[in-house]
């Protein structure tokens, strides 16, 4: 899908979700108006489901990369009681999709990282707790999505390791082209802050009433506008002023 296009495409999918809000049940069951109640909260069930209508809808390309444009290692997310359990894996034991995050490291990173010291360890097990916040948010929005894996630079690569630097980030634009979804932590200008948030919107409401002309109920329709884009979101965002994002908002689907 072109840039320009899948821009509109998401917000399109936000306007359509977020204006229109159906108070009363004549009618959305006369199918004059459908909607959801608005909330400031997470709705993974709704964004699994726009997922899956770009998946099969969309000609975003897509299925999982040959082994030769993949990294050498994902984060695998298994459930772990009241934290995920994660550790690395090889490319070559995946056979799913997986997610990729897109974020700004910043000057202070604060948090676990891949060394050449620990690499055997981190197959085993990864500690949740010493993560950045945008890695721990990064994974729990991948499970949340019933997504396995996830690609994070910070852990994926050797990060004191100049061969697998060199190696690795030949690989990117195959691993961000071929990822189901990229998770951009568009407002977060470090590692440290995070990107699940819940929503800061103040929407306008216009009540607009409804007379079912078939059975002479009476309904309320209420139009929820946002005042805000998401483009503009991103383009003026700590994310989009790295230069190191513009490969993978470039290649991702």
């Amino acid at each position: 899908m072109r840039k320009a296009t899948r821009w509109a495409c998401l917000e399109c999918f936000f306007v359509l979700v977020i204006k229109l809000a159906v108070t009363s049940a004549p009618a959305a069951n006369a199918g004059i108006a459908t909607g959801r109640p608005l909330s400031k909260g997470y709705d993974f069930k709704l964004y699994k489901q726009w997922l899956s209508t770009c998946s099969l809808n969309h000609k975003c390309g897509g299925a999982l990369g040959s082994s030769e444009n993949l990294p050498t290692r994902f984060i695998k997310i298994s459930e772990g009681g009241t934290v995920p359990e994660i550790r690395l894996v090889s490319s070559a034991d995946i056979s799913n999709r997986y997610a990729a995050l897109s974020y700004c490291w910043g000057g202070n990173f604060k948090g676990v990282k891949t060394t050449a010291a620990v690499l055997q360890e981190h197959y085993n097990r990864i500690e949740f707790s010493h993560l950045p916040k945008t890695i721990m948010d990064a994974i729990e929005i991948t499970k949340s999505l019933e997504i396995e894996y996830l690609w994070v630079d910070s852990l994926c690569i050797t990060q004191d390791d100049t061969e697998d630097w060199a190696s690795e980030s030949k690989r990117m634009a195959g691993l961000y082209r071929s990822a189901a979804v990229t998770i951009v932590a568009a407002s977060a200008g470090n590692a440290n802050q995070g990107c699940l948030f819940p929503a800061k919107v103040a929407p306008h409401f216009v009540e607009v009433p409804i007379t079912i002309a078939a059975t002479g109920d009476l309904s309320v329709v209420t139009f929820a506008n946002y005042r805000g884009s998401i483009s503009n979101d991103f383009v003026e965002s700590p994310w989009n002023k790295r230069a190191w994002c513009l490969q993978e908002d470039a290649v991702s689907r």
